[in-house]
C-alpha cells in the first residue's frame, strides 16, 4: 500500500476543491488523529474495528462529534480504497452511530419571538444590526453560517430574494418577507454604512470593526436573552421555529425542506416540533360523519 501520509495528503488536495474551509479542517483533524493513532498497523477489518471502540470509549466527545469523526474517516477509506483496493467491508464499521430518540428541541412561541426583539435598541446602530440578525434568521430559516456568508450581492431587495449558501457551498434562492426587506433596507442604509470601514467589504453583516460577522458574535447576540428561557437557545432555535411555523402554516414538507436546504426529508424531524392543539388540529381535519 501507497505510504499512508502521502494518501492522507492527495486525500485533503482532493477535498480542498468542493468542501468549505470549515468542513475541511474538520476532515484534517480527524484523518490525522486516525492515522497518528494507527501508526504502522495495516488498514485492516480488526484494525477498523479497534479504532471505532477507541473512538467510543472517549467520554468527553458528544455522539454527533463522534459520528462527524466516523463519517470523515468512512469518507477517507473510501478514498483509500479506490486507490489502494481494499479486500475487506468497511462501511458497516464506521457507520454513524444510532441516536436516542427524543422530542425535537424546543422552538420559540412568536410571542417569544416579539419579546426578544422589542427588548432591542433599534435607535443605537449596534442595536439596529442586532435586530436585523435575529429577524433574519427568524424570518428565513438561515443557518448561523448562511448569516455569516451572506454577501450584498446575494440580497435582491427589488425582487425580494436571497441566495443563501449552505453546507457543501450549495446555494439557494428563498423569498424575503416585505417586513424583512423593510428591516434590511433600514439596516443599509443606517448602520452598515456605520460600520462599514473598508470599501471593498461584500459581507451584509459586520462586526463593530467592518470584518464580517462571526458566529461568536451572532451568539453573544442571542445569549443576552437565555436566561429568559426554560430551555436552551441560541441561532438555531430560530431554524426549528421557523420551519415549525411554515408546517403550521400548511406549507409543504417538501418545500420546506428546500427552504431549509437540506438533501432530505430524514432531517426534518430535527427542527419541526408541533404542540398538541396542532395535531389535533391535523386530526379533525380526517374526521368523516358515520354512516
Amino acid at each position: 500500500m501507497e505510504n499512508i501520509k502521502l494518501l492522507l495528503k492527495k486525500y485533503i488536495k482532493w477535498k480542498t476543491k468542493f468542501i468549505a474551509p470549515k468542513t475541511l479542517k474538520v476532515h484534517i483533524y480527524w484523518t490525522t488523529y486516525f492515522i497518528t493513532w494507527i501508526k504502522e498497523k495495516e488498514i485492516n477489518k480488526d484494525n477498523l474495528l479497534e479504532f471505532t471502540q477507541h473512538l467510543n470509549d472517549k467520554q468527553n466527545k458528544k455522539i454527533h462529534t463522534i459520528n462527524k469523526a466516523r463519517m470523515v474517516i468512512r469518507n477517507f477509506i473510501k478514498f483509500i480504497d479506490q486507490k489502494e483496493r481494499l479486500n475487506f467491508e468497511y462501511t458497516d464499521i464506521i457507520k454513524a452511530l444510532r441516536l436516542p430518540q427524543k422530542l425535537s428541541e424546543s422552538v420559540f412561541l412568536p410571542k417569544d419571538v416579539w419579546n426578544i426583539l422589542n427588548q432591542i435598541d433599534t435607535t443605537q446602530y449596534m442595536g439596529l444590526r442586532n435586530y436585523t440578525i435575529l429577524f433574519f434568521a427568524y424570518t428565513t430559516g438561515a443557518r448561523a453560517m448562511e448569516i455569516e456568508r451572506l454577501n450584498l450581492q446575494d440580497i435582491d431587495l427589488k425582487q425580494r430574494t436571497i441566495i443563501l449558501i449552505g453546507k457543501g457551498k450549495n446555494q439557494r434562492v428563498i423569498p424575503m418577507r416585505i417586513e424583512l426587506k423593510k428591516i434590511l433596507k433600514e439596516y443599509l442604509e443606517n448602520s452598515y454604512t456605520k460600520l462599514k470601514k473598508e470599501k471593498e467589504t461584500k459581507a451584509v453583516f459586520l462586526n463593530r470593526n467592518g470584518t464580517r460577522i462571526t458566529y461568536r458574535a451572532m451568539k453573544n447576540i442571542i445569549d443576552q436573552f437565555a436566561d429568559q428561557f426554560k430551555f436552551p437557545i441560541g441561532m438555531h432555535t430560530f431554524r426549528r421555529t421557523f420551519a415549525t411555523e411554515l408546517v403550521k402554516a400548511g406549507a409543504s414538507i417538501y418545500a420546506i425542506k428546500d427552504m431549509l436546504g437540506h438533501n432530505n426529508l430524514s432531517n426534518m424531524k430535527y427542527y419541526i416540533q408541533l404542540d398538541i392543539n396542532t395535531l389535533a388540529q391535523a386530526v379533525n381535519k380526517l374526521n368523516r360523519p358515520i354512516k
